[in-house]
């Protein structure tokens, strides 16, 4: 393997400034090295399976620990699986966590399965876009995203519809205008201001639904934009239950639009181990980016330190190398 330098600017270069391998293969020997993509791709691979899998399971585990999650999931391809797609789970911290943490799972499947596997014995709150899956899951309480509801109905006024689609919007437009005025509230006087003034709003905006009866096609753009919101009406209420909770789920879609940049130039990954090497690394990455590390000097700390660990993998020792830990915010702050 390549010195820690080297690997973690192969690492730098491809991740954060989406520079595939086989382009990178020209710029190493355009100043002299001679590495094939093979050999940078497996340096990656090496890196993330060997010294950063502990860390991140061990995010993994702080993760489970809070209070709020925010999901969502995008296709991706892997050349070795024939099947058409595979897909990224992505999993972030709630605006209000202490500790902030960006997670990437590469699975198989966008069923079920994936999701019931990494989140297994979360109890708390699971914000997401209201996918089926996601209602399935045990024990959690569900939060769904008012985001996705108003841009439905953005959807239906552009899709030509300039009678009921635009007082749907503006119904919910009026509620992220009510929630902006809150933003620097502690979250028991939000909550507070969310039951005296937003709950209002919400039960005006189901009536009229409600009340809509057979006055659109379902089929319609407008149809979809009413369905879907009584369907998830459950779940868009529940941010009355929690001040620290989001009117939206757009933390996770950045953190989706993230992936979503880098597929665009590199495309896909070879083999399953790849893929889940691409999500080991964004997770340490993006994750050591929102805790404000310098990218460069935390990941050549990581693979100077990581290896020579007395017991590898040892959960407690990790502790000292997660990115809010006050040893590494000291070593490591941008």
């Amino acid at each position: 393997m390549a010195s820690n330098a080297v690997v973690t600017e192969s690492i730098l270069t491809k991740f954060i400034y989406k520079v595939p391998d086989y382009r990178q293969e020209k710029l190493w020997h355009n100043r002299g090295a001679d590495f094939t993509r093979q050999a940078l791709s497996g340096w990656h691979i090496k890196a993330a399976e060997e010294y950063l899998r502990p860390l991140y399971n061990l995010m993994h585990q702080e993760l489970l620990a809070q209070d709020i999650i925010h999901a969502d999931e995008t296709p991706y391809r892997v050349l070795a699986i024939k099947k058409a797609k595979t897909y990224y789970w992505v999993y972030t911290s709630g605006k209000f966590a202490e500790h902030q943490i960006i997670l990437y799972d590469h699975g198989d499947t966008r069923g079920y399965g994936e999701a019931e596997r990494f989140l297994k014995g979360y109890t708390k709150y699971l914000q997401t876009d209201g996918y089926a899956v996601y209602p399935r899951l045990p024990d959690l309480t569900n939060v769904y995203c008012w985001a996705h509801v108003r841009r439905k109905f953005d959807e239906a006024v552009t899709g030509g519809d300039t009678g009921l689609a635009p007082i749907g919007r503006q119904y919910c437009n009026e509620m992220f205008h009510l929630e902006q005025g809150w933003r620097g509230l502690p979250a028991t006087e939000r909550l507070a201001q969310r039951k005296e003034h937003l709950q209002p709003q919400m039960d005006a905006f189901f009536k009229w639904l409600f009340e809509l009866g057979d006055s659109y096609l379902p089929k319609s753009k407008l149809g979809r934009a009413v369905e879907y919101a009584l369907g998830h009406e459950v779940g868009l209420r529940a941010v009355l239950q929690d001040g620290r909770l989001e009117l939206s789920n757009n933390r996770a879609e950045r953190a989706v639009k993230e992936l979503v940049m880098g597929r665009k130039n590199l495309l896909f990954s070879q083999s399953k181990r790849g893929a889940v090497a691409t999500g080991i690394l964004l997770s340490v990455l993006k994750t050591a980016e929102i805790n404000h590390l310098d990218l460069r000097q935390y990941l050549n700390y990581l693979f100077a330190a990581l290896p020579n660990l007395p017991v590898p993998g040892d959960l407690t020792v990790l502790q000292d190398y997660l990115p809010w830990s006050p040893k590494v915010q000291e070593i490591c702050h941008e």
